[in-house]
């Protein structure tokens, strides 16, 4: 008797649980049917433009956060299946004149790719856009001969060798517009009492606009000691 007295009682507890779950599945799949729903969701964004011609000055938004709303169901595929979502591609045809996001194109082109779903309001990490012109810049490269450090003893006896004679920065017109016409290299070695043959670091000012075609140049030289009776 005692034996199936709890069998009977897990057997009500089985009915109970299996209710519970039921009716919450109920609840939830009529939740989820339900319109007017809100959620804030991050949404990728790829900006392209004329890259050959013009170069982002302002760092770019990466996302744009959007209010949007619509059915329960649809508002859970947004927020937990980001995974599958394609990037909003945003074009800049004209560069130098686009100083903001235009959030109306951003909205409609959301519209598209969120269906199901009511666009409320899109809120960038940055609405302004700045872009320059660019350019590439041709510097030759020198060597400065009246700072080699040498023996007193010692003169520089041969042509300067440099290779490469040259060096190209490829940036934003503006930022280029400052660099020089030469860069005059320096010789690292101390007391020179012999010829030169080696790689020297240019030791270019770093700015992460500017792409430069080398960072290194070969120098070579001959000396000569200077005799005394």
């Amino acid at each position: 008797m005692a034996s199936s007295s709890i069998i009977s009682k897990r057997s009500r507890a089985q009915t109970t649980v299996v209710s519970l779950l039921a009716a919450t599945a109920f609840w939830v799949l009529t939740a989820l049917n339900k319109d007017n729903y809100s959620l804030r969701i991050e949404y990728p964004v790829r900006f392209i433009f004329n890259d050959t011609l013009y170069v982002a000055t302002g760092a770019l938004p990466k996302n744009v956060s959007v209010n949007v709303s619509g059915r329960g169901w649809r508002i859970l595929q947004a927020s937990w299946f980001k995974f599958n979502v394609q990037p909003l591609v945003y074009e800049i045809k004209n560069p130098l004149a686009s100083r903001y996001l235009n959030t109306a194109s951003l909205e409609s082109a959301l519209s598209e790719q969120t269906d199901g779903l009511k666009i409320n309001s899109i809120i960038a990490e940055r609405l302004d856009l700045s872009f320059d012109k660019r350019e590439i810049k041709t510097v030759a490269l020198r060597v400065d001969s009246l700072r080699i450090d040498m023996d007193k003893r010692f003169v520089v006896s041969s042509v300067i060798n440099i290779s490469p004679r040259t060096i190209t920065f490829d940036g934003p017109a503006e930022l280029l517009r400052d660099l020089p016409t030469t860069l005059y290299l320096q010789i690292p070695t101390k007391q020179l009492r012999g010829n030169f043959d080696e790689e020297i670091n240019l030791n270019l000012p770093f700015h992460p606009l500017i792409k430069v075609s080398r960072q290194k140049a070969f120098v070579s030289f001959e000396t000569a000691e200077i005799l005394r009776p």
